[in-house]
């Protein structure tokens, strides 16, 4: 007797299931997947403008990225000046083959803590 009302319940359970995900409506989404070499920039032309009133302090940095293989301009840049410090967003303008890139940090890096360059360029959205 047992078995049976165990059975009925499992069933009973099993159909509320059914019935409830077959309510559900979920939007048409779509996905992809793919692969493709990372090849990079060039980085050059580096320069590294001081604060006019405080020469001890970065203001901005500029300099120029260079697509490797067939990749386009870049998108979207950031620089770090210290191992683990503060990202900083840069602007950029195309020239023909290259694009321009400057970086403001109107004096937060002092130039006795800059231990690195460090720059990440990708195309986004």
């Amino acid at each position: 007797m047992k078995k049976i009302i165990l059975v009925v319940l499992v069933a009973v359970l099993v159909a509320v299931g059914f019935a409830y995900a077959a309510a559900n409506t979920v939007q048409v989404t779509g996905a992809g997947d793919g692969q493709a070499a990372i090849s990079g920039y060039t980085v050059s032309e580096v320069k590294y403008i001081l604060m006019q009133n405080d020469p001890t302090r970065v203001d901005k940095v500029t300099f120029k990225l260079t697509p490797n293989a067939t990749n386009p301009n870049p998108t979207k840049v950031e620089i770090q000046l210290v191992t683990g410090g503060t990202w900083y967003s840069c602007s950029g303008s195309d020239g023909s083959g290259f694009s321009t890139w400057s970086c403001n940090m109107p004096g937060n890096v002092d130039v006795s803590t800059i231990t690195n360059l460090r720059v990440v360029a990708a195309q986004s959205n």
